[in-house]
């Protein structure tokens, strides 16, 4: 529900410029994983996952009731411009601190809930988990933006009425607040496991663990490329929603007229990738026999073709006016992207990897998403009238590492046909 409309709160509520806005963001963006990594090494080394959610969800809480007390002081004018700059740029660091340091505990959290002999129910809970994740980022990310856009200023009859940002805030806080009331009721009952540290830095110095070091090596070497996928990506939350405020957003029906608001851009993302995950892993994949290392290979292939599509979008709008609608071709490319390289470069490597370096693969998972999102924010101060070379830069990065992939991949394929059926890994630990 924020990251939806971040950009356009720093921007037009905050008064930031475009460029500072974009590379606020992404910084946004990047604090949110980089604490994701530092909440779960915290975690594992001394203080457990139990108490860095609680910590979470108290930030998170903390962090939304000032936004909340910001904008209602600021609505009745009875805050300066810097004051509200100040204590809003905290409170959103806030909540980036927070929903990153909690993103790799709950998940372990709620897993240890469960008993070995549990296994069904582990991974029926878990389906039902991830599922709601995902709807509630379809939800927020169409909820945010429409609830800006129409409680505008000028919209409603009392002053608050007025305020898209505090409207949205307190929605999300109280629910927030629910969240952290009903999470911690029950703590006393909660299984709540001693850190067991990092099992990869714990090994003995065998011949075993030399080998297992050797393969953790050369499989994080297929991270390689994340960091630039994720930078490309993160353009959905910046300067793709900067380049929607610049095209035509109204649709006509008749009598009835309707303005897009730019952030639904972001709620594309989720939409397609609740199609598209089935479609292409179901269907599509194995239909064509895919296996990972063609589908990594088509993954790269769809995140040029988004940059390239995001490119001739940008040059077209120096020359006329362009409709909001051709954006969805570059969300297109990068949602099977997503599916083709993130999601399978993360399954191949964490199923191949020994179970000792699981934890480092998932941490460096993270890291690749902090560092593409850092990258970005960095690639924001680029002038918003050169977003088109910008595009066409990334797309050329990702060409270069696809014609090195290649190559790279057959060798791999080759030397490892008795972990690989039909291109695709069969872990052996």
């Amino acid at each position: 529900g924020i990251q939806s409309i971040l950009f356009t709160y720093i921007f037009k509520y905050l008064g930031l410029s475009q460029t500072l806005s974009t590379f606020l963001t992404n910084i946004l963006l990047a604090i949110n994983y980089g604490f994701a990594l530092f909440g779960g090494v915290l975690a594992d080394l001394k203080l457990g996952h139990f108490k860095i959610i609680c910590f979470g969800l108290i930030l998170n809480v903390l962090s939304f009731c000032t936004l909340i007390i910001t904008r209602y002081f600021y609505v009745l004018g009875n805050d300066s411009n810097s004051t509200i700059l100040g204590l809003s740029l905290v409170s959103l660091f806030g909540i980036a601190v927070s929903n990153g340091s909690m993103k790799a505990s709950l998940s372990k959290f709620l897993s240890d809930q469960f008993w070995d002999n549990e296994i069904t129910f582990r991974a029926q809970f878990f389906t039902w988990f991830y599922l709601s994740i995902q709807f509630s980022s379809i939800l927020g990310t169409i909820f945010s933006p429409i609830v800006l856009f129409q409680f505008a200023p000028g919209s409603g009859k009392r002053p608050m009425q007025q305020d898209g940002p505090w409207m949205i805030f307190s929605v999300l806080g109280t629910v927030v607040i629910l969240g952290c009331v009903f999470f911690l009721i029950p703590w006393k009952r909660y299984r709540r496991l001693k850190p067991s540290g990092i099992n990869f830095f714990r090994r003995n110095k065998s011949e075993k663990s030399k080998e297992e070091t050797e393969e953790t090596i050369l499989l994080l070497k297929f991270f390689a490329v994340l960091p630039i996928f994720w930078c490309a990506y993160s353009q959905i939350y910046s300067a793709w929603v900067a380049q929607a405020q610049q095209m035509e957003r109204k649709m006509q029906w008749g009598a009835w007229i309707y303005e897009i608001p730019e952030g639904l851009v972001v709620s594309l993302n989720p939409v397609m990738d609740l199609i598209l995950v089935p479609v292409l892993t179901k269907f599509i994949f194995p239909t064509l026999r895919m296996g990972d290392m063609t589908r990594m290979g088509f993954g790269i292939l769809c995140s040029i073709l988004a940059m390239v599509a995001q490119g001739i979008v940008e040059l077209a709008m120096t020359k006329s006016v362009v409709n909001v609608w051709w954006i969805t071709i570059q969300v297109f490319f990068i949602s099977c992207a997503e599916v083709g390289l993130a999601i399978t470069v993360f399954q191949f490597v964490y199923s191949r990897a020994p179970s000792c370096s699981r934890e480092l693969i998932s941490g460096m998972w993270l890291a690749s998403l902090a560092l593409g999102n850092f990258l970005s924010a960095l690639l924001g101060f680029v002038d918003p009238s050169m977003r088109y070379l910008v595009a066409f830069v990334l797309a050329g990065v990702l060409l270069a590492y696809l014609l090195i992939f290649i190559p790279a991949a057959a060798r791999y394929w080759k030397q490892h046909k008795d972990v690989i059926k039909d291109g695709s890994i069969t872990s052996k630990h």
